[in-house]
């Protein structure tokens, strides 16, 4: 939730963070000692370009100050739960009610309706481990990883960001502030949507799997001979033989010359001295000497090819005819 502030401030706005009499928790978490005073870089980062102000808002002081806020400002956004806002009346309704010019945005681990909306969320659970997300990132039967902290809290807040400068505009044609909601648990589903529509719409799991277990060569990750991972991406056609060059060794025989030697070789050669560790079994088996690449279709991709020879014949007997 930070995150829309600091990119308000980032553009220009005057950024006003309300802290309690404790101080944001962040303050003291991954503290480097490596400056003039200690200080947490994690708060820093989120927080850049914010001016703070601390109020106690449980006391007649501490509201008066908020209201005068809340009359100056454009907008208000916040992480507390229903529960806390109504005990400080600072629900959306009763802000608009004082001061309807101000464009709210709010942010809630599982959203402000149905059994959860109370329920306190965090980047860890409500984002990762709740929507699913989390389990996209290991096979199935693994242990999930330490989670890196603030990827939730910064998506999310890039969306409520964007919802806000909508609202931002509408209030300048109407002069009226709307309300802008959004949750952890609602942008995970949405970061996550292409795994999240298969498995709700059919029986395919989209659990990760292996690289041993890919389906194709040219989409996979390999290890080069100094040690360090990168993936090959083969997207395009028209890239093939850009691939090939880098691809062959010396002696001109392609990374991988034959469907054994994809997958029991352990060390394939790449023309700039690099090896690969061997990869999965791909669709088509290729022999290329340098500069001349000559690929083997394999049965499927000829009666492919042979099946859209057929088609285009038929189109054409129906353009002359």
């Amino acid at each position: 939730m930070p995150a829309v502030g600091a990119i308000m401030a980032d553009w220009g706005a005057d950024v006003v963070k309300i802290e309690g009499p404790s101080g944001d928790p962040v303050r003291r978490s991954v503290v480097s000692k490596e400056y003039a005073r200690p200080i947490s870089l994690v708060f820093e980062v989120n927080n850049r370009g914010k001016k703070s102000v601390v109020l106690d808002l449980g006391t007649a002081a501490g509201k008066a100050a908020m209201e005068t806020l809340l009359q100056s400002a454009d907008v208000f956004v916040t992480n507390y739960r229903q529960q806390v806002l109504q005990d400080l009346h600072l629900t959306p309704e009763e802000v608009h009610a004082r001061h309807p010019h101000v464009v709210i945005g709010m942010i809630s681990g599982y959203g402000d309706k149905g059994p959860e909306k109370y329920t306190p969320g965090f980047d860890v659970t409500a984002f990762w481990a709740r929507s699913g997300l989390d389990s996209t990132r290991f096979p199935k039967g693994g242990e999930p990883p330490r989670d890196i902290l603030g990827v939730g809290d910064n998506t999310t807040g890039l969306a409520l960001l964007s919802g806000v400068l909508a609202a931002l505009r509408h209030r300048d044609k109407t002069g009226k502030g709307q309300i802008v909601k959004t949750s952890l648990l609602r942008s995970a589903l949405f970061a996550n949507n292409w795994a999240t529509s298969v498995e709700l719409t059919s029986s395919k799991s989209t659990v990760p799997r292996p690289r041993s277990e890919a389906s194709n060569c040219l989409q996979n990750s390999y290890k080069a001979k100094d040690g360090r991972n990168f993936w090959l991406v083969q997207a395009a056609d028209k890239k093939w033989p850009d691939l090939c060059k880098v691809s062959v060794s010396k002696d001109g025989v392609f990374l991988f010359k034959t469907r054994s030697h994809r997958t029991d070789c352990p060390t394939p050669r790449v023309g700039n001295g690099r090896s690969l560790q061997h990869g999965p079994s791909a669709r088509q088996e290729c022999q290329a000497p340098h500069r001349h690449a000559r690929c083997r279709v394999c049965p499927a991709a000829l009666v492919v090819l042979v099946l859209q020879g057929i088609r285009l014949l038929f189109y054409l007997f129906f353009f002359i005819y």
